[in-house]
């Protein structure tokens, strides 16, 4: 009976591995742009649009792309790997109009995704081209800031950026930053912000990690004319920082900088050190965060970089944020994302999934002065590992989990309600074996203090490696500060018994390479072993595969699901 099971098993694992999973966009660059007066090639001359997704396939071979169900594009490249995923690069053409980009691959069809067609105007930027031109493709700029102080002075511009056009130096504007962004500049809107992109293939770099102080800054409070607006995206560039990254302010609490796109963006700061980080934001409302690179972030020392350092941190009053499909790695201080309003409100609106964070020296992700209450905080479809390695840094101070719930009201109402944390892949959480104080090391851990936070913890694979780092930890006074189900826990023996994290599956996952590769190496792995539906569910899994219902446990599903929902991805 046994070889039977066994027998039919690896049939259906056959059959698994050759199905053929439906194309899946993710999101893309820009959410709208001209269809004419860009660059003219065959006859198309509107704006490039990338779009980012898997299951593409390495070559276009009888695959489409279209727009409001025309193909009205030329594709200039097709399933060009970026990440995990892939992405593909189209040119809008005259016919096209405002409606769902979708693909097509071997019959199956993607997801929509919605792109509007506008009345803004496309620009160029060369290192062979004169400021004194008009900025078209064949009479391009020469330099990027005066080019962002032409375009951003109105709404639903697009500058794109050629080789040679990068901008390295301090641009004078006395913020100690390659490229600033004054309020005259920020006249982008939610429906038409402006864009700052990277030309197809080309390798363009702003800032330098010894140069200025931040590679891309926005005005605050304190900026003559006042903060910046916000209504800008940014997309494909190399950012560097002697500190930070990309920095964005806003104006106030109540006039915050808004509508903010990083797209595809690889961002690094080896010599970040202080308070703040190689993503900073201070007073910004609604971000959108995609598909960008967070590497080898803080000074490594010894000494290392200080507590307060870290690779993305959302700081006071930063709310309504979709931060997905990011790397965030290698990263010396302290934690992979904080969130923690420093001076303001408790933070709310938080969408956190489908990120890859790893190898940080504090937490993967704190979640501090959060208060789920005033709006949804969700992490999902995350895989997280190594994080709280360690070293200590010099103020011998922080936590080391995959997961940190550490709520206590700065301003305003206290704090409440409940985050979810589900279909994460959690791994060697907590390793670092000599913190300066005991149980600050977990997996997930909840330590709320006053303010009635809990976290529902279901779906989820914590594998962990050291026997000193359990897999969950209460140190909150609610008795249910952590409760849920569904939770694969593996690794260092049998969880603690809970009358609040129930129907936990205590067996291997069977991960492809534990480590290294987190996917499941079968479709009869235990962690397919869900014992009933628990909400929310993602629409996809970390890859892109829809999820039936149930879903599998943790990031990855088992097997590909050939059909696919109307409407975009969940965000």
């Amino acid at each position: 009976m046994r070889l039977k099971q066994l027998f039919l098993a690896s049939l259906l694992w056959a059959s698994v591995a050759s199905a053929q999973s439906a194309p899946v966009i993710f999101f893309s660059d820009l959410t709208s742009g001209p269809s004419d007066h860009g660059e003219s090639v065959g006859g198309f001359s509107g704006a490039y649009v990338t779009l980012y997704g898997n299951f593409f396939g390495s070559s276009q071979g009888s695959s489409t792309v279209t727009l409001n169900d025309r193909s009205c594009l030329r594709v200039v490249s097709w399933g060009t790997p970026w990440q995990w995923y892939q992405k593909i690069v189209v040119q809008l053409g005259s016919a096209c109009s405002s409606g769902n980009f979708a693909v097509t691959v071997h019959g199956l069809a993607s997801n929509g995704l919605a792109f509007a067609i506008n009345n803004g105007h496309i620009f160029f930027v060369s290192g062979k081209g004169n400021d004194g031109s008009s900025g078209s493709f064949t009479s391009p700029w020469k330099t990027i800031p005066p080019a962002v102080r032409t375009a951003g002075a109105r709404a639903g511009n697009i500058i794109y950026l050629e080789n040679g056009a990068s901008q390295m130096a301090d641009d004078g504007q006395g913020w100690e930053a390659a490229l600033t962004l004054r309020n005259d500049w920020c006249k982008g809107t939610a429906a038409e912000p402006n864009a700052l992109v990277a030309y197809p293939g080309a390798s363009v770099a702003i800032g330098t990690t010894t140069g200025p102080d931040t590679g891309i800054r926005v005005t605050g409070s304190t900026g003559g004319g006042g903060a910046c607006e916000g209504g800008w995206i940014f997309a494909g560039l190399e950012i560097r920082g002697g500190s930070t990254a990309v920095s964005l302010n806003g104006q106030s609490r109540t006039s915050p900088s808004r509508n903010w796109r990083l797209v595809g963006n690889d961002m690094t700061c080896p010599n970040g050190n202080g308070a703040g980080g190689c993503l900073e934001t201070v007073n910004v409302s609604n971000l959108k965060a995609y598909g960008n690179n967070v590497h080898d972030t803080g000074v490594v020392g010894p000494p290392t970089a200080s507590s307060l350092y870290h690779g993305v941190y959302f700081s006071t009053d930063t709310n309504h944020v979709d931060f997905g499909w990011n790397t965030i790695s290698n990263v010396h201080g302290c934690r992979g994302m904080q969130l923690h309003s420093t001076d303001g409100y408790d933070l709310y609106d938080y969408s956190i999934h489908d990120n890859v964070i790893h190898d940080t020296q504090c937490d993967g992700i704190l979640l501090a002065t959060t208060n789920p209450s005033e709006g949804p905080i969700s992490v999902y479809n995350n895989v997280i590992y190594n994080a709280g390695k360690g070293p200590n840094n010099p103020e011998r101070t922080g936590a080391w989990n995959c997961i940190y719930l550490g709520t206590y009201t700065k301003r305003g109402p206290e704090g409440s309600g409940t985050i979810e944390v589900y279909e994460n892949t959690m791994y060697n959480c907590g390793s670092f074996r000599t913190p300066p104080y005991g149980d600050s090391n977990t997996g997930v851990q909840s330590s709320a203090g006053k303010d009635p936070v809990k976290i529902h913890l279901h779906d989820n694979i914590i594998y962990q490696a050291n026997t000193s780092a359990p897999y969950f930890d209460n140190d909150n006074p609610l008795p249910d500060g952590i409760y849920g189900t569904n939770n694969v826990l593996y690794g260092i023996g049998p969880p603690p018994r809970s009358t609040v994290v129930t129907g936990t599956i205590k067996v291997n996952p069977q991960f492809v390479t534990a480590g290294t590769d987190f996917h499941l190496s079968s479709v009869i792995s235990s962690a397919t072993g869900v014992r009933n539906k628990t909400t929310p569910v993602a629409t996809y899994d970390h890859d892109g595969n829809l999820r039936p219902i149930p879903p599998t446990v943790g990031a990855y599903e088992h097997a590909p699901v050939l059909a696919v929902p109307n409407g975009p991805a969940k965000r």
